[in-house]
């Protein structure tokens, strides 16, 4: 890339980052093993590993396409420890390397069998059957892996290293010598407890950092299901509603389980939940008999045939009296909104405390005294990586007038040296405040005191009216809302033909809000907006400002703009910002998210929204060529006079994409490159004067780097201050990319930094303007008074992925039925007919600005927020899951599920 890669705009400074350096001094030769799989059937795995059930050998397809295999890397590694340490150490001595998946690296050539190149081994699946193959309790063969290793090749490592060393150095994209040395040294090290190394300029760096994760404890399977669904009275499980019952359903499957029945304390994984379990029927030789029947006869246990049971595997059905979730496991899905909180809370930790915490992990690890790494070569540096940075310029706020008589003209707020990134409206409007006249329908569904809500309805249009929205008094009307919903609002709110409806809503009260919003963006096209009842809260000032940032946006107005040269620069020419996402379910039997927001006024605050159902786990938006003639469609309505023969397109799209893994940046290969593509035969075949140039940026914000400031770069929570941008040292060394921490950090926490990749630049922006740019935008969030951690149209664009579960009729918030066709692959075709588009007259507004967010109070859950020390773009080992195990029990979080 022949452009410069390092900006100059701003003070320069010095930070740490969570980063070590690593040191190679690489044997002359490796030897690679990688083989051919003869007599097996061919896929893209190199080290074979397939179930065995007997004498037949069952190898099940991948679960998606271009996947090496359904065996996991955890269990990769495991099986691969025990053919190295207790099946055959006369082979693997000393120990070498394995990557869990289909790469393994020797310093020396393995004695396989007949002094060949290739060996078959017969592994136990399971830990403790080395000795013995004990056979199953029905008689069958144990489970065995068939491990299968053949010798690749003889790798002379000096042309791959000094290939690696040309690629540090940033002379341009990395050849397949320098990936072969790359690949090698990650398998090296993650043979120890440790993740992975990665390529950045000037050298190789191992990114480490604390997690945080879920774990369910051990606890009655019942009192979970209660727990979960706030439930008090076991009885109730036996008469869920089907609302109810789909929630536990989708909560349950995957989760193991221990049956207190059975002799044995192996875990089982829940495959479905059935209603009524103690009635099923089934087969026991020639009899039949029901559950509740078998359990009282087999088992002594007297249990309720209306409460509801567990499938494990096929066919067998289990009550939930005789399930306890097992020991140890993590939970990956998504989990109570009052356990989000509580985790959010466990996990911060400032920046000095978080710094102290990663040297005590890495330190921990052990990495300077590890002989197996020195046997290679390998070493690693105590300390973090020091780093230059630089702080940018914050922009200005450009806000409404002044309060008080007179015309009046913007203000301007220019942000403080010592604390950018934060403002305050107080005593400013919004810089387009939309004329509410009303009325204002407020229907209460939280059982408040009617002179309550009135006093809130009356403390809401005070403050409108101090942001310029309120002009006359406008017509309050309340009412109490009931079971149904559509029907309250219809009453209250559509007979007083309301300009806005504000629901108010009790703590817990998801449905009631799914079917406000649906009713409001999605049946009748109505602006409606949530805010949720906190016990004994005063609502003061600031709160009532909060939910006008979202009000005057839904109806249409703006509340500030940032301005900088910049942003000028971008004004000269018709441009549009672009903010794209995906994001994909918790089970793969639901689909994923795709949706855009596309600007189309000259300073990038008013936005329009697309959004479309796609296959699950699809990285790429199947549908941004439809969505994009949509925004180039609006853009043109909105800016063109067509009395006046006037057409305005955009000359420049500037495209930051959200939700996409390192994996997938490599423009030339499948990943997003398909995406660009899609991207540009729209900008060609539709008929433009001039086609419009193309920047396509990545934005990551799921990574692990962290900054730490020295003194002359510190703010007063002790983060780095908001504008830190880093482009050099810990960057790759031939892609195009930055850091930028773009928000001002709230007390208790650690800020991340966001990470921009640009794929592609038609426009040949400077790096100073990108970085600028992409820094400007995170104050043109619309709805807070401070900036954020990502530009405002990446931000949008994930709130209209959130908001994909409105679309769904409410029965489908868990729903896993009908996701298959008939051929037996994902029925898209069933979820894109259930999804209802936005009413037509709110397409075209920012109608996405959801609930009014609220602190809640202590979860009723039980929570064990398990802590370890762990790097970036993997799972945590076998060891780190011990360690986090541990570490949990040092903090927990008292409340009812375990986390």
């Amino acid at each position: 890339m022949d452009k410069p890669r390092h900006g100059r705009i701003g003070t320069a400074v010095q930070v740490n980052v969570n980063a070590f350096k690593v040191s190679w001094d690489a044997p002359k030769v490796l030897h690679h093993y990688d083989g051919a799989r003869s007599g097996f059937p061919s896929t893209s795995i190199t080290i074979a590993i397939l179930m065995v059930d007997g004498e037949v050998i069952k190898e099940k397809e991948p679960r998606r396409p271009n996947e090496d295999s359904v065996i996991s890397q955890r269990k990769g590694m495991e099986i691969m420890d025990r053919l190295q340490s207790r099946m055959r150490p006369d082979i693997f001595q000393p120990r070498v390397p394995f990557d869990g998946k289909k790469n393994l690296w020797s310093k020396h050539k393995l004695e396989l069998h007949g002094g060949g190149n290739i060996e078959q081994f017969l592994v136990p699946w399971t830990e403790g059957d080395e000795d013995q193959l004990r056979p199953r309790r029905d008689g069958r063969p144990p489970a065995q892996a068939i491990v299968i290793i053949n010798w690749a090749a003889t790798v002379t490592l000096r042309y791959s290293v000094s290939e690696l060393q040309g690629l540090l150095q940033g002379s341009g994209a990395p050849r397949p010598e320098a990936l072969t040395a790359i690949g090698a040294l990650n398998v090296l090290v993650r043979a120890q407890p440790m993740k992975s190394v990665r390529p950045s300029l000037g050298g190789i760096i191992i990114n480490v950092d604390i997690a945080t994760g879920l774990m369910i404890r051990e606890i009655p399977l019942t009192q979970l299901c209660l727990e979960y669904l706030g439930l008090a009275n076991p009885s109730r499980l036996c008469n869920l509603t089907d609302q109810e019952f789909q929630k536990i359903r989708h909560f349950l499957k995957g989760i193991f389980v221990v049956i207190k029945v059975k002799p044995n304390r192996r875990s089982y994984r829940i495959q479905d939940v059935v209603k009524h379990a103690g009635r099923v029927v089934f087969e026991k030789g020639d009899q039949k008999l029901t559950v509740e029947q078998h359990f009282r006869k087999a088992h002594r246990e007297n249990i309720n045939p209306d409460m509801i049971g567990v499938k494990i595997g096929s066919t067998a059905i289990f009550p939930l009296s005789v399930c306890h979730a097992a020991p140890g496991q993590m939970f990956k899905k998504q989990p109570p909104q009052q356990v989000k909180d509580d985790m959010i809370k466990f996990s911060k930790h400032p920046p000095a405390i978080r710094a102290r915490m990663i040297m005590e992990g890495w330190d921990s690890l052990e990495y300077g005294r590890s002989d197996y790494l020195r046997s290679y070569g390998v070493s690693v540096s105590p300390s973090m990586l020091d780093v230059k940075a630089r702080i940018l310029p914050a922009p200005r706020i450009i806000l409404g007038k002044a309060a008080g008589p007179g015309p009046g003209g913007p203000s301007v707020f220019n942000a403080s040296q010592r604390n950018p990134g934060v403002w305050n409206m107080t005593g400013h409007e919004f810089l387009i405040p939309k004329p509410f006249l009303g009325p204002l329908a407020v229907i209460d569904w939280s059982h408040e005191r009617e002179d309550t809500v009135r006093g809130w309805a009356n403390e809401l249009v005070n403050v409108m009216r101090s942001l310029g929205m309120v002009r006359p008094d406008p017509k309050i009307v309340i009412g109490v809302g009931n079971q149904d919903v559509e029907g309250s609002i219809k009453h209250i709110a559509g007979q007083c033909r309301a300009q806005l409806t504000l629901a108010i809503l009790p703590k817990n009260a998801l449905d009631i809000y799914i079917r406000v919003k649906r009713f409001g963006d999605i049946q009748k096209g109505v602006v409606t907006q949530c805010m949720r009842v906190i016990p004994r809260k005063r609502y003061n000032d600031q709160y009532w400002r909060n939910l006008c940032l979202k009000i005057n946006v839904k109806l249409g107005g703006v509340n500030l703009q940032a301005d900088d040269l910049h942003l000028r620069e971008f004004q000269r020419i018709p441009s549009m910002i672009i903010g794209a996402d995906v994001t994909h379910p918790d089970t793969p039997a639901r689909p994923s998210i795709a949706s855009m927001v596309s600007s189309y006024d000259n300073n990038a605050t008013k936005y329009v929204a697309s959004m479309s159902v796609q296959r699950p786990r699809e990285e790429v938006i199947a549908n941004i060529g439809t969505m994009l003639e949509r925004a180039l469609t609006c853009f043109e309505e909105a800016n063109s006079n067509k009395e006046a023969g006037i057409k305005i397109v955009p000359m420049r799209l500037i495209i930051y994409r959200d939700g996409v893994s390192e994996g997938e940046y490599q423009y030339e290969q499948d990943g997003i490159g398909n995406e660009i593509r899609a991207i540009e035969e729209v900008l060609n075949t539709k008929r433009l004067e001039e086609r419009p140039r193309l920047t396509y940026i990545v934005v990551g914000k799921r990574h692990h780097v962290r900054f730490f400031p020295q003194p002359n770069s510190v703010e007063q929570n002790g983060n780095c201050l908001a504008g830190l941008v880093v482009d050099d040292r810990i960057t790759h060394p031939s892609d195009m990319d930055f850091y930028v921490q773009s928000q001002s950090s709230l007390p208790g926490g650690t800020s991340r930094p966001s990470h921009y990749v640009v794929v592609k630049d038609e426009n040949n922006f400077s790096i100073d303007f990108l970085q600028s740019l992409s820094y400007l935008l995170c104050y043109n969030y619309a709805r807070a008074t401070r900036s954020v951690s990502i530009p405002a149209p990446v931000y949008y664009a994930d709130l209209v992925c959130r908001r994909a579960k409105l679309h769904f009729p409410p029965e489908m918030q868990y729903w896993e039925e009908g996701s298959v066709n008939s051929q037996g692959g994902f029925d898209l075709q069933f979820f894109q007919s259930k999804f209802n588009k936005v009413a037509e007259n709110m397409k075209n507004t920012m109608y996405f600005f959801g609930i009014h967010v609220m602190k809640l109070p202590t979860s009723q859950f039980d929570l064990t927020i398990a802590k370890a020390c762990a790097a970036t773009s993997r799972s945590p080992s076998k060891d780190n899951f011990k360690t986090a195990s541990s570490a949990s029990k040092k903090r927990e979080s008292k409340l009812s599920f375990s986390i």
